[in-house]
């Protein structure tokens, strides 16, 4: 992000501003990519716009988006030379001028592929004065309306999303007229100054430039998260619903052979038909957050992928907002280590459960034979223990008299809850020295 004179203060004690977090504090703006309706196949068109929603700012400076075809995701994405991305001419509400890096009196915006997402960076002006200012009045701008393409004419999917984590791909700034704050002893402290680009508090999401009123139906930040014993949460959080009658979400399986090849199919469990909390929210004018969807899946070390889809009210058709992809691990124990080694009396082991567990742990000398069990933090012996997915955990042997000097083998061996069977057990071996 080209953030000009920018003071860095170690303590930074604002509550306005800050970097973006959808979930942690409040937001100051919205960047949205709007879909626009287009029949060709090798040609993507959308809007990008600026939606100005806490009065804490009103001179938009710049930002750095980057934006990904979802479905060349797992191929390494687009490619420069094949794919071409323009600023369709005349379509921003910016004041464009040539990029000077000596003084900037205007925007600059510039749009290419780079490591196989679109790239857009929007240079502002050095001077608050010279920005352009939003409102109660006029809260939202376009950047521009962007056309994706192909060079040789082939087909090319429409479904666009922005790089996550949002907090590293995602940058936006503005300039704010006061330059300093109060502590609560009186002291003056300079966090910027008049004219610095500073960073606010931004949601991002995706939506529809053709759907009328209420500020178009547009979703942000849906994902996809692993939860544990084969369950997925899934979270959206919506801007307006009024031309929806609900949602739908489907689900793929990555297939490791062709991954830019997903079959999505209807998941009963995931249709607003069936699901309450997937059905429209017309009286939710500030928007809402859905938070609450749960889906199990079949198979462990596998990938799936989700996709959002709002069906429009009184007329049936379908919009794709975006896909999710989500990595299920296997059940197994992991980092694993010996916290002193060599020992005397007692060996401590750390190690994460990747997945709620029943965990075998046991130490045995270096011809086979069984010296006891370890015990976790609480002193339980661990046979058949349980242990919820998590990291940190902690066990110990107390060697006591029965061991003589040498070798001591750690074994700890992790069944997943759903599963017995012998191809999904997780065993790991800690090789300790004993020092009587």
């Amino acid at each position: 992000m080209q953030y000009r004179n920018l003071i860095v203060v170690a303590v930074l004690a604002l509550s306005m501003l800050g970097t973006a977090s959808l979930h942690a504090q409040k937001v100051d703006a919205r960047i949205s990519l709007l879909m626009v309706d287009d029949q060709r196949q090798d040609r993507v068109e959308f809007d990008v716009v600026v939606t100005r929603v806490d009065d804490s700012w009103q001179h938009w400076a710049n930002t750095t988006l980057r934006i990904e075809a979802v479905a060349l995701r797992q191929t390494g994405g687009l490619i420069a030379g094949v794919h071409r991305i323009d600023l369709v001419p005349g379509s921003s509400d910016l004041a464009l001028v040539p990029y000077d890096a000596t003084q900037m009196r205007g925007y600059t915006c510039t749009a290419d592929i780079v490591q196989g997402r679109i790239r857009i960076l929007v240079y502002g002006p050095d001077s608050l004065d010279q920005t352009i200012q939003l409102s109660a009045t006029r809260p939202t701008i376009r950047i521009g309306r962007f056309a994706l393409s192909t060079v040789d004419g082939s087909a090319i999917s429409t479904e666009l999303a922005f790089a996550e984590p949002t907090e590293v791909w995602q940058a936006h700034a503005a300039k704010l007229v006061q330059d300093s704050i109060i502590t609560a002893a009186g002291q003056e402290v300079y966090v910027y100054r008049r004219h610095d680009n500073v960073e606010i508090a931004t949601r991002y999401g995706i939506g529809s430039s053709t759907t009328p009123d209420c500020d178009s139906v547009q979703i942000m930040a849906f994902e996809a998260l692993y939860r544990g014993d084969l369950s997925v949460q899934l979270r959206f959080s919506t801007v307006c619903e009024e031309q929806l009658d609900g949602f739908l979400i489907e689900r793929a399986l990555v297939d490791r052979r062709r991954p830019n090849v997903l079959e999505f199919q209807a998941r009963a469990n995931l249709d607003y038909a069936n699901n309450t909390s997937l059905a429209a929210c017309g009286t939710c004018d500030k928007g809402r957050t859905v938070d609450d969807i749960l889906d199990g899946v079949e198979y462990r070390r596998e990938a799936y992928a989700y996709r959002l889809v709002g069906v429009r009210a009184g007329r049936g058709d379908r919009i794709i907002f975006d896909t999710a992809v989500v990595h299920i691990p296997n059940a197994i124990v992991s980092n694993a280590s010996v916290l002193r080694n060599p020992f005397r009396d007692r060996v401590d082991v750390l190690f994460d459960a990747d997945d709620r567990l029943r965990i075998d742990a046991a130490a045995y000398d270096v011809l086979g034979n069984k010296l006891g069990d370890l015990v976790d933090a609480d002193g339980h012996p661990m046979v058949n223990l349980m242990v919820q997915r998590g990291s940190g955990y902690r066990a110990s042997f107390n060697v006591g008299d029965i061991a003589s000097q040498g070798l001591v083998n750690i074994v700890i061996i992790g069944h997943p809850i759903d599963d017995r069977s012998i191809d999904e057990l997780s065993r790991i071996v800690l090789k300790a020295q004993h020092l009587r």
